[in-house]
């Protein structure tokens, strides 16, 4: 009976034996701790969908749309043809809803509530300071031009019945229209372009950061390179097209041939 060991003795053997085994136990901490993870994980989520929604269908429509654009720069007829094919491969209404719509609604939404309450996406964030606040300012600007922007060429264009072979007098005419010597549309689309091409780029720095593990301070290094080329390509492409059709000229590279009327052309003199 002596060898016998004590009730409180056995039970606590018994406990030790659950919790090497890998059991939880059943205490407020124990609890705490389920909960705290859940909320990690539920927030790792969130910010997952947030950004994706913003790199995936946003970021390729603005890498796609930029570009056809800047094929205005080779021509009204290519710049035509190119809007005529675009049109074709365009989804169907409602899956332009779902991929292209949706996902701005989502993003735009999202990020005006996080700014709005000045809470963030990740527990911690990729962003320097200044960074971070850029990425609020631009965030909200977008969401303003966004709207002005399908209200203008989107929908308008569009609703008025107006063929892809027009486009190219119409954006002319409208970005190269001043108000007292200021060409105040094609400020407001070159603000809107800065914002967008800078808010893709950090936005597709602070994804890679915060997702991959272990990310040493060089690779870090290497991302921010690789953003601010991202942003420099996009920006300039844009720009070409937005000076082009402000001003006639090109921001990069060589000037456009001039074509001269047949009325005021010079005739040649016959060979001999």
């Amino acid at each position: 009976m002596k060898d016998e060991p004590a009730p409180a003795a056995a039970e606590g053997e018994a406990k030790a034996v659950t919790l090497e085994e890998g059991a939880l136990p059943l205490t407020p901490e124990g609890a705490s701790t389920h909960s705290s993870v859940a909320q990690s994980s539920r927030a790792s989520r969130s910010s997952l969908v947030f950004s994706l929604t913003g790199l995936i269908p946003l970021g390729a429509f603005l890498v796609l749309h930029l570009w056809i654009n800047h094929t205005a720069l080779r021509g009204q007829r290519e710049f035509a043809m190119n809007i005529t094919k675009s049109h074709a491969l365009a989804l169907a209404p409602a899956a332009e809803a779902l991929l292209l719509f949706l996902p701005l609604l989502v993003h735009g939404a999202w990020g005006l509530y996080l700014v709005a309450t000045r809470s963030a996406v990740r527990a911690v964030s990729p962003y320097p300071a200044g960074v971070r606040t850029a990425m609020r300012v631009t965030g909200v600007m977008l969401v303003v031009y966004a709207l002005y922007h399908l209200y203008q060429y989107r929908l308008g264009v569009r609703a008025s019945g107006i063929g892809p072979e027009h486009v190219h007098s119409i954006l002319t005419a409208r970005l190269s229209t001043t108000w007292h010597g200021v060409p105040v549309v094609a400020l407001v689309d070159a603000t809107g372009l800065g914002a967008a091409t800078f808010h893709f780029a950090a936005g597709a720095y602070g994804f890679v950061v915060a997702t991959a593990k272990n990310m040493s301070a060089g690779a870090r290094k290497v991302a921010s390179i690789l953003s601010g080329v991202l942003f420099a390509v996009l920006f300039t492409l844009g720009m070409n097209t937005l000076v082009y059709f402000t001003t006639g000229s090109r921001f990069l590279g060589p000037a456009e041939p001039t074509m001269l009327p047949l009325d005021n052309a010079v005739p040649c003199s016959p060979m001999p």
